[in-house]
C-alpha cells in the first residue's frame, strides 16, 4: 500500500500532460510541485538517518502545511481571514521549530501535526463560508477548491487520531492503523486529480465574486 501511495503522487504531472495544462498556470504549477515534493519526501523516508529523523518530520509537516495553506490563501477573498492566516502561520512555524529543536526523538511530531490539522480545518471552513458569501452564480462543486478541500478533510480527519497517538502505540498497531492513513491519503490524491479536471473545465474566470451595487447617496 505504501508503494502505491508513493507513486500516486506522480499522477499529478501525468494528468497535467493529459489535460494539456501549462506550468505557467499557478494552480497547475503548485499541484505538480506538490506531487513531486511529496513523492520525494515519502520516498526518502526510510533512508533518512535516525539522528536527524525528527528534523525530517518537522520539515515534512511545515511543507505540507504550507501547501495546504497556500491553496486556501489563493481562494479566500476576505482580507480578515487572510490576515488571520498570516498570523497563525508565523506562530505555527515558530512553534514547530522550537518543538523540533527541543523534542526527544519520536516516530512523529504529533503535537504540531494536531495543530496543523486544526488550523487547516479552520481554513477549510473559512473557504466554504467566504464562497457562500461572495459567489452566487455557480455551484460550489464546480470550484476546484471544493474538491481540494474535501480531499484534505478526508486525509487529515482520517489520520488525525493516529498521528496524535502514534508515539504511544506498539509496532503492530502502528502498522495496522498506518495502512488506514495510506487509504485516506490515496483518496485525497484522487480528489486532487478531480480538482485538476474541474479546474480545467470551470476556470476561475468563470466564477465571479458577488458584486455589491455602488449606491451613490448623493443622488438621493
Amino acid at each position: 500500500m505504501l508503494n502505491i501511495l508513493i507513486y500516486s503522487y506522480l499522477i499529478f504531472p501525468v494528468v497535467l500532460l493529459l489535460l494539456k495544462g501549462k506550468l505557467k498556470d499557478v494552480f497547475f504549477a503548485m499541484i505538480v510541485l506538490y506531487g513531486l515534493t511529496f513523492f520525494t519526501l515519502i520516498f526518502i523516508n526510510d533512508i533518512v538517518p535516525r539522528n536527524i529523523k525528527k528534523y525530517y518530520h518537522g520539515f515534512y509537516t511545515l511543507v505540507e502545511y504550507s501547501f495546504f495553506t497556500l491553496i486556501f490563501w489563493f481562494n479566500i477573498h476576505n482580507k480578515t481571514y487572510k490576515r488571520f492566516a498570516i498570523i497563525v502561520t508565523v506562530l505555527f512555524f515558530i512553534f514547530e521549530i522550537i518543538y523540533v529543536l527541543n523534542a526527544r526523538l519520536q516516530r512523529l511530531d504529533s503535537v504540531p501535526i494536531g495543530i496543523e490539522t486544526i488550523l487547516i480545518f479552520i481554513f477549510v471552513f473559512c473557504f466554504f463560508y467566504d464562497f457562500s458569501r461572495t459567489v452566487k452564480d455557480t455551484y460550489i462543486y464546480n470550484h476546484y477548491c471544493f474538491w481540494l478541500s474535501v480531499g484534505i478533510l478526508i486525509y487529515l480527519g482520517g489520520s488525525f487520531f493516529y498521528y496524535i497517538l502514534v508515539n504511544d502505540l506498539d509496532e503492530k498497531d502502528v502498522e495496522k492503523f498506518g495502512e488506514l492513513t495510506y487509504v485516506a491519503e490515496l483518496v485525497k490524491n484522487l480528489l486532487f486529480v478531480v480538482a485538476m479536471f474541474v479546474y480545467k473545465k470551470y476556470t476561475l474566470r468563470k466564477i465571479h465574486p458577488k458584486k455589491i451595487p455602488n449606491l451613490d447617496m448623493n443622488m438621493i
